[in-house]
């Protein structure tokens, strides 16, 4: 519940944030926006059904944001296009 308090006041808290019923260490799945790229919930890692928002100006600022944070485990590109699927293989090689 941690990083859900810290992403709290990192975003915008839109979904969860709270335990889930049961027995165990169940979390609610939640979504925090507004966050920014360099907020601690974006730059570490969060074990748990947590998905931190971050919006970029266009596919360019994306990767950036990407390639600035130390574990970049998963990202989404929303409106992507195939030629902008091949560019990060590229810009990693």
């Amino acid at each position: 519940m941690g990083y859900i308090d810290v992403g709290k006041k990192e975003g915008k808290l839109l979904h969860g944030g709270d335990r889930a019923p049961g027995d165990g260490y169940f979390v609610q799945p939640t979504i925090i926006a507004d966050v920014d790229p360099k907020a601690r919930i974006s730059q570490e890692e969060i074990f748990g059904p947590v998905l931190a928002v971050i919006k970029a100006r266009d596919f360019d600022h994306a990767l950036e944001i990407a390639n600035n944070t130390e574990f970049g485990l998963t990202a989404v590109s929303i409106r992507a296009t195939k030629k902008n699927w091949r560019r990060p293989r590229k810009s990693s090689t």
